[in-house]
C-alpha cells in the first residue's frame, strides 16, 4: 500500500485549509475553506468530490465561490492525490469510494451535507445517496451516473500503457516532468479552450500537472478498471430520497453516458432534476466556474428551506450562460412504455432565447 501516514502534501493548498482524516484504516486528504464561525446561513456544509484521474484541484475555480458563503470540503477520494493510494485490498469501485465518504462526513460530523461530483466523483456522490440516504441533503452531480457502460468510454491506449508497469511508469514519469501537461488539458477542454484566456489555461494546466506529479501506477490503472468494468447501482437507487440536480454539457464527449442516466431517472421517476448546458463540455467546473458555483448555491440555498417551490422547467440563464432545465422527474407524467433504449433517443432539449436570469452570486465575486 502507498500510504500517507506522515500526511505530507504536494503543495499546501491554494484556497482553505488542508487537513486529513484517518477512515477505514486509510488516510483522506482534504480541503476545508469557508467562514471561520459558521452561522445557519452557511449551511448546509458542501462537499466537493473530483472525477477520476484529477485531484481536488479539479474544484479549484469553483471553490473560493462557494467558500465565501459556506464551508466546504474537498476531497482527495482514495487513489489521488496526498490521499493514501492502496494495491490491494481496494478495488476503487464507485461502491468503496463511497464507503470512504460516508465514514468520512460521518468522523468530521457534518450533518446533511450537499454533496457535489463530478464525473467519477458524481457517481460516487450518488452512490452515497442511494446506499446512505440519511447523509445528504442533497446532491449535484457534474454527469457522471448511476450506470455506466464500457462501450461509451474511450480512453485511446490507456489499458495498453498503464497495464504494464515499466510503460506506465516512465509515461507518468515524464508527465511528472512537465510532458503532455497542456496536450492533456486541451484535450479536456476540447473546443472550450479556445475560449479561454490565458490566465485561466495556465491555470488549469496546473490543475492536470497537480494529478500527473502526485499520481501512483497502480492507483491509476485500477481506477481505470474500475470506471471501464461496468459501473451499476440502479437497483439501490429505490433507496435515496435527497433531491438530485444532474448537469450535462451540451457538447460533452460523454453526453451518450448522461442521456442513458437521464433516461433511467425518468424511467424510474426518480427525484431529479436535469440541467443541459449550451456548449457545455464534460468538466462544466472547469469551462464555467461561476455558473456552476451559482447552481450550487441556489441548490444549498433550497436545502435549507423546508418545502422548496419547484423550478420552472425551460430555458434559463445562469451567469449568462444559456441552460434548459427539465421537470423534476418524480412529478413529472409518467412516460409510455417505450423503455430506456427508446428513451435515449429522443431529442435533446433545444436552447431558446428566452432565458430567465437567476442571480445568485453577487458581480464582484
Amino acid at each position: 500500500m502507498v500510504r500517507n501516514d506522515a500526511h505530507e502534501l504536494y503543495e499546501p493548498a491554494e484556497h482553505g485549509r488542508d487537513g486529513f482524516v484517518r477512515v477505514l484504516d486509510m488516510n483522506v486528504h482534504y480541503i476545508e475553506a469557508g467562514p471561520d464561525e459558521p452561522t445557519a446561513a452557511a449551511e448546509p456544509p458542501i462537499v466537493l468530490i473530483p472525477g477520476a484521474f484529477s485531484t481536488y484541484r479539479v474544484w479549484n475555480r469553483v471553490l473560493p465561490l462557494l467558500s465565501a458563503h459556506h464551508r466546504v470540503f474537498v476531497l482527495d477520494y482514495i487513489g489521488t492525490g496526498d490521499s493514501d493510494k492502496p494495491e490491494e485490498g481496494f478495488g476503487y469501485t464507485v461502491g468503496e469510494e463511497a464507503d470512504v465518504v460516508a465514514a468520512f462526513l460521518r468522523e468530521l460530523g457534518l450533518e446533511k451535507p450537499l454533496l457535489a461530483g463530478v464525473s467519477y466523483g458524481a457517481s460516487i456522490a450518488l452512490n452515497v445517496a442511494a446506499r446512505y440516504p440519511e447523509l445528504p441533503s442533497r446532491v449535484v452531480c457534474v454527469e457522471g451516473g448511476v450506470v455506466i457502460a464500457p462501450d461509451v468510454l474511450n480512453y485511446g491506449h490507456f489499458d495498453t500503457i498503464f497495464a504494464v508497469p515499466v510503460v506506465g511508469d516512465g509515461v507518468l514519469f515524464m508527465g511528472s516532468l512537465g510532458f503532455f501537461r497542456e496536450s492533456i488539458a486541451k484535450s479536456i477542454m476540447a473546443d472550450a479552450w479556445e475560449q479561454l484566456t490565458e490566465e485561466e489555461r495556465d491555470q488549469i494546466v496546473a490543475i492536470q500537472a497537480s494529478y500527473l506529479k502526485t499520481a501512483v501506477r497502480s492507483a491509476m490503472y485500477d481506477v481505470y478498471c474500475a470506471i471501464t468494468g461496468y459501473i451499476d447501482f440502479t437497483a439501490e437507487m429505490g433507496r435515496e430520497t435527497a433531491p438530485i440536480l444532474y448537469l450535462y454539457g451540451e457538447s460533452s464527449r460523454y453526453r451518450d453516458v448522461a442521456e442513458a442516466n437521464i433516461a433511467f431517472f425518468r424511467e424510474r421517476r426518480c427525484n431529479v432534476e436535469t440541467l443541459l448546458l449550451k456548449n457545455g463540455i464534460h468538466d462544466l467546473q472547469l469551462q464555467y466556474p461561476r455558473a456552476v458555483a451559482e447552481i450550487i448555491l441556489d441548490d444549498a440555498r433550497r436545502a435549507r428551506d423546508p418545502a422548496p417551490a419547484p423550478r420552472p422547467a425551460g430555458p434559463v440563464a445562469i451567469d449568462s450562460v444559456a441552460c434548459v432545465r427539465g421537470q423534476n422527474f418524480a412529478s413529472a407524467p409518467r412516460p409510455g412504455r417505450a423503455g430506456a433504449h427508446a428513451l435515449r433517443t429522443q431529442a435533446p432539449p433545444v436552447m431558446g432565447e428566452d432565458l430567465r436570469p437567476i442571480p445568485y452570486l453577487d458581480p464582484e465575486e
